[in-house]
């Protein structure tokens, strides 16, 4: 510890796009801690296995975390067919989407603004198809920055099992501040000793506890868009197949990475994600039909259907249609029985 300032030279900041790293940054910041290392935009699996290294990690739902993607790189990158922006490079394009643009990727701009028109769901819903068709949005969507890299490319199987990891994840109806002044708080006790921690989180908790998600500067195209969008329900079902392997790692990661007082607010985000989209990942069935079925109206309940039953003497309740039956023949046999009553009298 120098000069107020916390370094964590053994904790290493694993940054995936699009789940809140700029406030996990931010936060850092603000807490005067000075991670050892940060990895962004692309995963850096090698430092994984390096002993005595600890890993803080952004956490998101993989389906919400493309649509995310794909809205922020279509919002700051230069439209060839739309030049209203200034092409311009570093924060500039970050703090002002509106005003300036990245005149990079040009290939990747080209595809989300003509090949897939600025929609999300065109590029989520061409993963369901078969054939080259099916072939060629795999590999747009690898094209698609912040995206590209998976949480499985980000955690390989054979290192992230011996590595320590702390997630902070990002989930509605869950406080991602909260969660990151804990992982933070847990990682100080964990390098320098409790009572440390707590001394700067007693002073910390004073200063920021007040702030919402909503008051931290976040890369986030949500703050930039006139129109609420959203992404298909198919797309969202193509999308949540192709990155399978994901919610499968993120079902272990509930177990093993949720540290410090509010781990069990950690573990409720992780179930809240896997219980929005398990609905999505059953192959037994298309994501064409699926979303059928979740499109058929639920049967109208709310008027009383007229009974099917008539209660007739002696308790016996008797079905409409064997009622009149019933009518019918005791008429005829009354007839029957008057014309021969008439005949031989």
């Amino acid at each position: 510890i120098e000069a107020n300032v916390i370094h964590l030279n053994q904790t290493t900041f694993l940054h995936l796009g699009k789940s809140g790293g700029g406030a996990v940054s931010e936060r850092l910041e603000e807490w005067e801690v000075v991670v050892g290392k940060q990895c962004h935009p692309r995963p850096c699996p090698v430092r994984l296995s390096r002993p005595n290294t600890t890993f803080l990690i952004d956490i998101r739902d993989p389906v919400d975390r493309y649509f995310s993607a794909f809205k922020w790189r279509k919002l700051v990158l230069c439209n060839p067919h739309n030049r209203t922006k200034t092409p311009a490079v570093g924060e500039k394009v970050i703090l002002d989407p509106k005003k300036y643009c990245q005149p990079r990727a040009r290939n990747e701009s080209i595809m989300i603004h003509e090949k897939y028109q600025a929609n999300a769901s065109l590029l989520a819903e061409a993963l369901c198809e078969t054939g080259e068709a099916g072939e060629e949005a795999q590999r747009d969507y690898k094209r698609l920055s912040h995206a590209k890299d998976s949480l499985s490319d980000w955690l390989p199987n054979k290192t992230w099992r011996t590595a320590n990891l702390v997630s902070v994840v990002l989930e509605p109806g869950f406080n991602y501040l909260h969660q990151l002044d804990n992982a933070i708080e847990w990682l100080v006790s964990d390098l320098f000793g409790a009572n440390i921690a707590s001394e700067l989180a007693a002073t910390k908790h004073t200063e920021l506890l007040h702030q919402t998600t909503d008051q931290v500067r976040m890369h986030s195209s949500v703050l930039h868009s006139k129109h609420k969008e959203s992404l298909s329900p198919l797309g969202s079902c193509c999308v949540a197949r192709h990155v399978k392997k994901d919610y499968k790692l993120l079902h272990k990661l509930k177990t093993v990475s949720c540290k410090g007082k509010l781990s069990n607010v950690c573990e409720a985000a992780f179930a809240s994600i896997l219980k929005r989209r398990q609905p999505l990942l059953d192959d037994s069935i298309s994501c064409a039909d699926f979303v059928e079925l979740q499109n058929v109206p639920p049967e109208d309940t709310s008027t009383p259907k007229k009974p099917r039953h008539k209660k007739l003497a002696g308790n016996v309740l008797f079905d409409d249609e064997l009622f009149w039956i019933l009518v019918g023949v005791a008429a005829v046999l009354l007839y029957t029985c008057r014309k021969c009553y008439m005949l031989f009298a």
